[in-house]
């Protein structure tokens, strides 16, 4: 059975927590808060430690790799969630985590996904800047060129609960994506295939909570308290699973790399 409250006890749970919002004539309105100190992303310890491992081998070091513009292949986009501008994940600049891990694994990776600057210099410093920009691409000529893209993107069902007993009870919500990625080792100008790799991660969503209802009178109350984990769509799905390929298409393409390091890559890379 649900129980009765009266409208005046109801009045003052409610009243309560507004007058501890409320403001009265002349109270001065703080300042904004500081702003929080930004983030620094960093490899896992277990990804960073098989990039390290590659450079200890030596077997990239002096390697050039030009890095290309990493694509969307999904074909998705959203405008409407929080957040969102467009796209459900990020355009292009997922590349400087391929450079990243590059250097890290002590080759010379070479942006070839940021073009605008090369091209105004060429534009307004007429032909001598253009035939400097010319030798010096043809000086640092990659060896080799590393390609990428999210190949699909995938939103699974989960498990939802709802029970409830004279009216109150839990609720519970799972949800998942799945992101696909490719990434392509190849040699400059013929563009032959040398190497590929393939994987995908899976970023999960959760929603618990607690709802009720009670009548007041001869009117029924209902709410719910939720609590939701989401795993971050965009910043999970980048560093860590594209340094992974990264280093997958390295220790497919020099046997150093493998010899020394390829144990250790086994037991962390995922299948696709």
């Amino acid at each position: 059975m649900v129980k009765k409250i009266t409208s005046a006890a109801l009045a003052a749970v409610v009243v309560l927590p507004l007058g501890a919002c409320s403001k009265t004539a002349g109270t001065k309105v703080p300042g904004a808060t500081p702003a929080a100190m930004p983030i620094v992303e960093t490899h896992k310890t277990e990804v960073g430690d098989i990039l390290a491992c590659i450079k200890k081998s030596g077997a990239i070091n002096g390697i050039r790799f030009a890095v290309a513009l990493w694509a969307d292949g999904t074909g998705q986009t959203n405008a409407v969630a929080d957040g969102m501008t467009g796209t459900k994940l990020p355009q292009g600049t997922s590349a400087t985590y391929v450079s990243g891990a590059i250097r890290d694994a002590g080759g010379i990776a070479l942006n070839r996904y940021e073009n605008n600057t090369n091209a105004s210099l060429a534009n307004f410093g007429g032909a001598p800047v253009q035939e400097a920009i010319a030798k010096s691409i043809q000086r640092d000529y990659p060896h080799y060129v590393v390609t990428g893209m999210f190949t699909s993107l995938d939103f699974t069902g989960g498990k939802t609960v709802d029970v409830r007993v004279a009216g109150v009870g839990p609720m519970a919500n799972t949800r998942a994506a799945r992101v696909g990625f490719s990434t392509e080792l190849v040699t400059p100008g013929s563009g032959r295939l040398v190497a590929d790799s393939k994987m995908s991660r899976v970023m999960r969503f959760k929603e618990i909570g607690i709802g009720g209802g009670i009548i007041i009178g001869n009117t029924l109350a209902t709410g719910q308290v939720m609590k939701s984990d989401q795993q971050m769509l965009q910043a999970e799905s980048l560093e860590d699973p594209i340094s992974l390929m990264v280093a997958d298409l390295i220790l497919q393409s020099f046997p150093k790399a493998q010899s020394a390091c390829g144990s250790q890559f086994g037991k962390l890379m995922p299948s696709a």
